[in-house]
């Protein structure tokens, strides 16, 4: 069992650590071009408060990462062992990976949709907060059908069943 002190976990890194990072600074640089000119952030949350969009858009990239316990739950449903006690297989079976890219591309999805498709006064005052939760619905299921799909592969069935 590999504990969080020891120095060897900071050599495993998900597959894709460095994309993350640049993932992070194009919404942020995308963030700050749409506030100045094509206010597409403010047509999907409903919202001309530049301080407000800037909230909803730290809060999106922060809710965005509760599907990691999705996808440890069925990681810990196909292999037997929690993924915090076993941190190296769960990042090189890509759990890390799916997390991650489920919950930003569903942020990044989601946003399309309400500034594209959704009527700008639908919802009210509750648009902001109908987006965000939207968001972490499709990332959560996002994350279950390719944790389940990845971890399938790797693993086989589910060998118990978690509680």
């Amino acid at each position: 069992m590999i504990e969080s002190s020891k120095p060897e976990v900071a050599q495993y890194q998900p597959y894709t650590s460095g994309l993350t990072h640049v993932a992070f600074i194009a919404l942020a640089a995308f963030t700050f071009y749409d506030l100045g000119h094509a206010r597409s952030l403010s047509l999907a949350f409903g919202i001309e408060n530049t301080i407000w969009i800037c909230v909803c858009m730290v809060a999106g990239c922060l809710i965005s990462a509760f599907c990691i316990s999705v996808v440890g739950y069925t990681y810990t449903r196909r292999t037997g062992l929690l993924f915090t006690s076993d941190q190296e297989g769960f990042i090189k079976t890509g759990g890390a990976d799916i997390a991650f890219w489920s919950g930003f591309c569903s942020l990044i999805g989601t946003l399309c949709i309400f500034a594209r498709f959704v009527p700008a006064g639908m919802l009210g005052g509750f648009r902001p907060f109908v987006v965000l939760l939207m968001a972490v619905v499709v990332a959560c299921m996002l994350a279950k059908m390719l944790a389940n799909i990845v971890f399938s592969a790797c693993y086989g069935p589910a060998s118990r069943k978690v509680l």
